[in-house]
């Protein structure tokens, strides 16, 4: 394996392939010398130095060694075929001086395949990257080891250099775990250290997002599969979703308050420097913001000579300003008041932004996201629809405003006439329905009555009849004997035909009673 044959050389797939040169891995040759103090190894060794630090974990040692060969190639590195066939060794630097880390340069880093930088929170610093950072701290960043992060173009924290497991060199914070968390990186992504500052040195991070007009919208499709907590949102995509809700130019108070609303532990400054920092945004004006996406800094307007009309509409010369050329001709030609002025009635903003459109011949979708019309104006004056009119012309709106109220008493008054009328014949009705129900329970109670007279007087009545039987049932008992039992009869017919005792005893009780004289008897002959 140390004594590779002359052929063509294959990529890790083991198909012919030309394999791009990777900056990680040449600084992790460059580090693999360095550990040996230069000296000079085999193919097979520094292969193996390689994976120990992570590189070629998932590939075949030989495939790994063939991709590695082919970096040796880079002119920072000399085969040593004369002296040991096979060997290879770092060239010796000439000049040994440390170069200072110059304002404006960026630096690259690629996630390696294991993802080990995003589990530990580290950045690595290949080849000279410690002895660079080094030097271009001021003395107190060098007693600490500490460099001075900002990333989010305004969040600020610090990184510690230090050496991992493998005594490589690393910029290394439990924050930049969550940044990674944040930010979405992958293994294979590729973030960007920029220098800001020296001494002390100050570096500027960041990703893709932030350097891709097209991050937002590709950042939100990420979201939708696993949307994170406000929390863990970078500040530029809160600006965006904030853009993305309040489609127009805005102030930038407006966007502190929304961003502060989602992440309260940030400030505003941080807030004002995002915009000012990330290419997504751009600023008009005195201190409103829009997305660049929306290309306002290039807006077509027609040139219309000075004192024209505004109705006229005869062909005129076109040219290509910026919108804040547009928004300063609005403010000194007075547009909105003169457009109110000459109006018959009130406008909204909409219709405002229409004859503003047509007269500066600019599309009226890009004013419509412009903030040319103050509605805090004390010229104008808007009214409960919305719309909006001259103060000067309140007389008028006054009038107007009074007639409605008018118009409106008038209809007040007569709804209230017809519901009082509605409630009047409501409560007849009611009353009447009443008075015929008190009525129907009077004669129900009245029959209730009466039949319990009934039955009261019947039960009285047989009361009265059961103790008369008794008595006279006792007193035949005692007088049979002495009068006997034939008188006793004659007697007892005598009574049965006199109608009185019929009316007061009853027919029923006259017959119950023969039934017990006649039973008495018989007894009384046994």
């Amino acid at each position: 394996m140390d004594d590779l044959p002359e052929q063509k050389i294959l990529g890790i797939n083991g198909t012919e392939s030309e394999i791009a040169m990777t900056d990680e891995i040449i600084y992790g040759l460059m580090d693999v010398f360095q550990q040996v103090d230069n000296q000079p190894l085999t193919l097979g060794e520094i292969t193996r130095h390689l994976q120990a630090q992570g590189f070629y974990r998932e590939v075949d040692l030989k495939k790994a060694a063939v991709d590695v060969r082919l970096h040796l190639d880079d002119p920072r590195f000399i085969a040593l075929g004369k002296i040991k066939r096979g060997t290879f060794q770092r060239k010796n630097r000439q000049d040994n001086t440390v170069s200072l880390l110059q304002i404006g340069k960026e630096i690259q880093r690629t996630i390696s395949p294991s993802g080990i930088e995003i589990e530990n929170g580290t950045i690595p610093l290949h080849g000279r990257d410690f002895d660079r950072f080094s030097a271009s701290m001021d003395k107190y960043q060098q007693s600490q080891m500490n460099v001075d992060i900002v990333y989010y173009a305004s969040e600020n924290s610090t990184c510690k250099i230090e050496q991992d497991d493998h005594s490589h060199w690393v910029l290394k914070s439990e924050w930049l775990k969550d940044w990674y968390k944040e930010n979405r990186i992958e293994p294979g992504d590729v973030i960007w250290l920029t220098v800001e500052g020296v001494a002390p040195l100050i570096i500027n991070l960041s990703t893709k997002w932030d350097r891709d007009p097209d991050a937002y919208r590709r950042y939100k499709l990420l979201q939708e599969d696993a949307p994170l907590p406000s929390v863990d949102l970078p500040i530029w995509y809160i600006i965006c979703e904030f853009f993305e809700q309040t489609p127009k130019i805005s102030r930038k108070s407006d966007i502190e308050k929304f961003v502060l609303e989602k992440r309260s532990l940030v400030s505003k400054g941080s807030v004002g420097s995002c915009l000012s920092a990330n290419p997504l945004f751009v600023r008009f004006g005195g201190g409103d913001w829009g997305l660049k996406e929306w290309n306002l800094e290039e807006v077509t307007r027609t040139v219309r000579p000075v004192g024209s009309s505004l109705e006229e509409s005869f062909d005129l010369p076109t040219e290509i300003v910026h919108l804040d050329y547009i928004l300063a001709n609005i403010a000194s030609e007075n547009l909105v008041y003169r457009i109110l002025e000459e109006s018959p009635s009130p406008l909204t903003v909409v219709e405002i932004t229409k004859r503003i459109s047509k007269i500066l011949g600019v599309n009226k979708d890009v004013l419509a996201r412009a903030t040319f019309f103050d509605p805090s104006d004390p010229r104008f004056y808007r009214q409960e629809d919305g719309t909006f009119t001259l103060r000067k012309n309140l007389e008028e709106v006054i009038h107007n405003l009074s007639e409605n109220e008018r118009i409106l008493k008038i209809s007040l008054e007569n709804e209230i006439q017809k519901l009082q009328e509605t409630m009047e014949s409501l409560t007849s009705q009611h009353k009447k329905e009443a008075n015929q129900l008190k009525e129907e329970q009077d004669i129900l109670r009245k029959l209730a009555e009466e039949w319990i007279e009934q039955i009261e007087h019947y039960e009285n009545i047989n009361n009265q009849r059961e103790k008369r039987i008794q008595l006279m049932s006792k007193f035949l008992e005692e007088a049979v004997p002495l009068i006997g039992q034939d008188n006793l009869n004659e007697i007892f017919e005598h009574l049965h035909q006199k109608s009185e005792l019929k009316d007061i005893i009853g027919s029923n009780e006259i017959v119950k009673f023969s039934k017990i004289i006649h039973k008495f008897l018989s007894r009384l002959q046994d």
